[in-house]
């Protein structure tokens, strides 16, 4: 398997991933539950703490506790007199509990593909996910960037997701990320 194959199969999984989930942009979480489905790093990744089933579930755990409301500065909100808790509650109780929670993207139905004749919708690479993929670039000259470049390079990323899910099933980065560039 040329080391290509093997990160455009981790973008296509990754790009199954954001769309199960309904998001509108493959982000680092996205490509750290693909690279833990990668035959190449599957064992190394397992070593460490991380299987699929554990990294999927912590994304969901994580994303489930975020609504639009944590995205808001409460301290800002409070100069003004509001209370961000008594506000999500009111919002909850007036529209139910998945008021805050960001919609998830549609999909269309099969009529839409028929009449339109395009490919489907496939959701973007966020900001840091593009970061990257070209530091995995970057790291081997502009060559073909094997998938373990690409998981050191989602590792190195200290923002977004997928620092919070490694800080919850307590996967120290930096060992994995030396396991990965030894082998």
């Amino acid at each position: 398997m040329d080391a290509d194959d093997g990160v455009a199969d981790v973008l296509r999984d990754a790009r199954r991933v954001a769309i199960g989930l309904g998001h509108h942009a493959v982000g680092t979480e996205h490509l750290l539950i693909a690279l833990t489905r990668c035959d190449v790093l599957a064992n190394t990744l397992r070593q460490a703490g991380l299987t699929h089933r554990e990294v999927e579930s912590a994304v969901l755990a994580l994303l489930d506790k975020s609504d639009v409301l944590d995205r808001m500065d409460g301290e800002s909100l409070g100069v003004f007199g509001i209370n961000v808790d008594s506000l999500r509650d009111r919002m909850r109780h007036s529209f139910g509990e998945d008021a805050l929670r960001p919609k998830p993207l549609q999909q269309a139905g099969p009529r839409w593909w028929f009449r339109r004749r395009t490919a489907p919708p496939r959701p973007g690479l966020t900001r840091r996910a593009k970061r990257c993929i070209e530091a995995a670039c970057a790291e081997h000259q502009g060559g073909p960037a094997a998938p373990a470049r690409l998981a050191v390079a989602v590792l190195d990323h200290p923002r977004g997701l997928t620092p919070a899910v490694l800080r919850r099933l307590g996967v120290d980065r930096r060992r994995l990320r030396d396991e990965l560039q030894k082998g």
